[in-house]
């Protein structure tokens, strides 16, 4: 039998190779361009030319995003089903889910040094508004869209809670009103069947005459006939192109991702789209989507949103939407932080594949590797110029004396008073003297702005204010470029 000391020793020694293991471990930080087209939907290039040029490019990740559904029509009222525009455009649907996913496997296989992981860009929804009759038809939120990625089996793309796909088409109470030109058809049959007895007289003699009511009988049909083929197969979607459902489609969306472990992301939140093109009957119809930063307050349960992109945007400014949202999470009333990625939305030779990226640390470099990264928020987008890259070589807090350091997307606990210290080392990826300017911004306010250039170090000594519950710091960098850090959270033991 062992005796008590030596099962302590054993005990001793695990727990000695399990701290040496985890004080090994290292994170490898992972360049990963997220949104992305190929020629199975919007984009020019097939997807084999854009992995071979990303390997060259030295990026170690792309997140896919084709396009799930590009259908959009427009039906005549009261004849919606049977006089419509319908146009449609490539895209994964109209491709096949099990080839397009077998096509992303071979892609991954051919070219193994890009980890690439399937995806999709979804439109939840678009309204119609106007009328054809006076030509002035107005389609919204065609490119109010989510990215959904990490999707892992078809039947789970094919479920996708999106306008056209059917999937929210069901057989309700509704459907009862659609079933009701049968009552036209029972009125034409009655009409049919009733004889109508006209009386002629001649002289002392009254003659009857039956006839037959066929005109209104048979309109009385038809018409029938005609509105239930219209509204065959009587069934009703939850939401239609022709009513404002506001946001329910989108946070149906986010939920149905989350529920079958997939990340989503709001795209492009900052952006407008508008143009107007001719349909021949329909006229000029003018195509139209509306920055929706505000509705990102309004929705939950995301993984994050376009941070960085090609254009410039309000949502990183001190106090401005993001801090919004984080503030929320600090307060109790979000049950999740709301991470920010680096948006390229690539669809051709218009953009660089290396114009925006998400640097992202990963534990191991595999597709669970990438995804639980961006889930945790460990990651840093920037916009990149021709020629370099900045990197975040470090963002880290640490409490003064502690041992611990935390970095973007994880939370520090504080105890006592000493003050924290925040890390920032800064580099150009061609070792090049760049300008910086760094916005160092806590719990929404900008609490230190420094200028220099690359390379770049610091640490900051800064004391929260006492009582201040759960707190979070993050970086805004502009070289003229612009990098964005993800933030660290801290909070005193006991204020949880």
């Amino acid at each position: 039998m062992r005796s008590k000391a030596g099962s302590w020793l054993s005990i001793a020694a695990i727990l000695c190779v399990a701290a040496s293991a985890q004080a090994e471990e290292t994170l490898e930080l992972l360049p990963t361009i997220i949104h992305l087209h190929s020629s199975l939907s919007s984009g020019s290039n097939s997807l084999d030319a854009l992995v071979e040029q990303a390997s060259r490019e030295g990026v170690g990740a792309i997140l896919l995003t084709e396009n799930l559904l590009l259908r959009f029509e427009y039906g005549l009222f009261p004849l919606r089903n049977l006089v419509r525009k319908q146009i449609e455009y490539p895209s994964v649907l109209t491709y096949g889910i099990d080839r397009y996913l077998d096509l992303v496997q071979q892609a991954g296989q051919r070219h193994p040094e890009v980890i690439l992981i399937p995806g999709v860009e979804v439109a939840p929804h678009y309204l119609w508004t106007g009328s054809a009759f006076t030509k002035d038809l107005t389609m919204y939120n065609g490119q109010k869209n989510i990215l959904v990625v990490g999707l892992e089996r078809p039947e789970d793309y094919r479920g996708l809670p999106v306008i056209g796909n059917g999937v929210n088409s069901r057989f309700r109470w509704e459907s009862l009103l659609l079933l009701s030109p049968g009552i036209l058809v029972a009125l034409g049959v009655w009409r049919l069947k009733r004889k109508r007895i006209r009386r002629h007289r001649f002289g002392g003699m009254t003659l009857a005459e039956q006839r037959t009511a066929w005109g209104p009988g048979l309109v009385l049909i038809g018409l029938g006939f005609l509105f239930l083929a219209n509204n065959f197969p009587f069934i009703v979607s939850q939401f239609d192109q022709y009513h404002d459902p506001g946001l329910r489609p989108y946070q149906e969306l986010i939920d149905y991702a989350a529920l079958k472990g997939a990340v989503s992301f709001w795209s492009y939140p900052e952006a407008q789209d508008f143009s107007q093109n001719s349909f021949g009957g329909l006229g000029i119809v003018t195509i139209k989507t509306d920055p929706y930063l505000g509705d990102l307050l309004k929705t939950s349960g995301y993984t994050g949103f376009g941070a960085v992109y090609q254009q410039n945007v309000t949502a990183l400014d001190p106090g401005g939407g993001w801090d919004q949202l984080l503030l929320e999470y600090t307060a109790g009333r979000r049950e999740y932080p709301v991470w920010g990625i680096g948006e390229l939305g690539y669809h051709g030779s218009e953009k660089r594949l290396t114009d925006v990226q998400t640097f992202v640390w990963v534990r191991q470099r595999s597709r669970q590797g990438v995804l639980e990264a961006i889930r945790r928020g460990r990651m840093f987008a920037v916009q990149r110029p021709h020629d370099y890259t900045l990197l975040l070589r470090d963002f880290s807090l640490s409490q003064e004396g502690g041992k611990r350091a935390a970095i973007s997307g994880e939370e520090l606990r504080i105890a006592g008073q000493d003050p924290l210290l925040v890390r920032i080392k800064v580099e150009a990826s061609d070792g090049s003297h760049r300008p910086l300017r760094i916005d160092l911004i806590r719990s929404g306010a900008l609490i230190r702005h420094f200028e220099g250039e690359t390379p770049f170090q610091v640490v900051y000594r800064d004391t929260p204010p006492s009582g201040s519950g759960k707190i979070f710091y993050r970086l805004k960098i502009t070289s003229p470029h612009l990098l964005a850090s993800n933030p660290i959270f801290a909070q005193r033991l006991g204020d949880a």
